[in-house]
């Protein structure tokens, strides 16, 4: 499993998990992440994993959607 979200515009030696977002709201250059991917041959599952507490004020059933929503046009 590829453990797969964006993260906020800060220098890197900052980053952490509670950077993440949502796939396409930050600065990740995610096509190309997936390109690498399906270069390797992995075609296992993604995960949007996001350990950002300011996202756990939102009701599960939401982010269960906007996950999705936000991985499907990479996939």
């Amino acid at each position: 499993m590829v453990h797969f979200h964006d993260a906020d515009n800060i220098p890197l030696d900052n980053i952490s998990d509670e950077h993440r977002l949502f796939p396409g709201e930050g600065v990740i250059d995610l096509k190309k992440f997936c390109k690498i991917l399906r270069e390797k041959g992995y075609n296992g599952p993604l995960s949007v994993e996001l350990i950002n507490p300011n996202l756990w004020k939102i009701p599960p059933k939401e982010i269960a959607k906007k996950a999705w929503d936000s991985l499907e046009k990479y996939i």
